[in-house]
């Protein structure tokens, strides 16, 4: 008897949607959905692989496939809300079941699609430091560097940024694991003792990233949040730093704008 009464209930079902196969708009859509979620979770896997091959570019593409698929996903969403709340009681004569259909359906999109805007995921910025500090140590001969330090003279460690279009000069005053590695810009420092420290940096995008290499003992400074700060009224940010030990001395770090 049960069963007879299901298949009569089945039936209308059918009968008021036209066919038992109304719920196939909701694919389209639904999936739309799932593929924008899946482009904001691989942000930042995109950008440890970024850092990984020392490269600022696959953070930007992410970046703009994202911005691109933003406009279509909010149509989408809207859709969904729409079939959600207004077709699927039309289709749907249980209204148990519907009621833990759209609740399940509208709570499984909130979250899916919210938790990348939460923070509880790790930053573009952290994920893209600890694949190029991976990079460093695979690439990088940290020890000839640092025996190349030890003949500079402090007085030359100005800090004064020598950028790419330096290098044709002064490419012969650098050792050749700094060359080979061809960053943006290159600059002798002080560290806090006096000793000379190598600085390079690359940029990508909006991003501007790099390594610091000084003697074993030289400290490594914390990471520096970024401030706000309110001159004359305006709201500004001051720049911070997020820095991650490389080894004894030297760090790799990625600026926070």
């Amino acid at each position: 008897m049960d069963k007879i009464e299901s298949t009569e209930g089945q039936a209308k079902d059918s009968q008021a949607s036209g066919g038992s196969w109304w719920y196939l708009w909701d694919v389209p859509v639904l999936g739309y959905l799932i593929l924008f979620g899946i482009v904001q979770y691989s942000f930042s896997v995109i950008s440890f692989i970024g850092g990984l091959r020392n490269d600022g570019s696959l953070a930007f593409e992410a970046v703009i496939g994202s911005v691109l698929l933003l406009p279509l996903a909010g149509i989408c969403l809207l859709l969904a809300l729409i079939r959600i709340l207004v077709y699927w009681p039309r289709h749907i004569r249980d209204r148990k079941r519907l009621r833990k259909l759209q609740i399940g359906v509208v709570l499984g999109l909130v979250i899916y699609l919210g938790l990348p805007f939460t923070g509880l995921l790790p930053p573009g910025y952290k994920t893209h430091t600890w694949g190029f500090r991976r990079y460093v140590r695979n690439q990088v001969d940290v020890s000839t560097i640092r025996a190349w330090l030890k003949t500079v003279d402090p007085n030359g460690c100005t800090g004064q940024d020598a950028g790419p279009d330096a290098w044709p000069v002064q490419r012969d005053d650098w050792p050749q694991p700094v060359v080979s590695m061809d960053p943006d810009y290159a600059a002798l420092v002080l560290d806090e003792d006096g000793r000379p420290a190598l600085r390079l940096g690359w940029s990508g995008f909006d991003a501007l990233w790099g390594l610091t290499i000084g003697s074993e003992d030289m400290a490594i400074p914390k990471t520096r949040p970024k401030k706000r700060i309110l001159p004359h009224g305006q709201d500004l940010y001051e720049y911070g730093q997020y820095h991650l030990p490389l080894l004894p001395g030297a760090y790799v770090w990625h600026d926070l704008g």
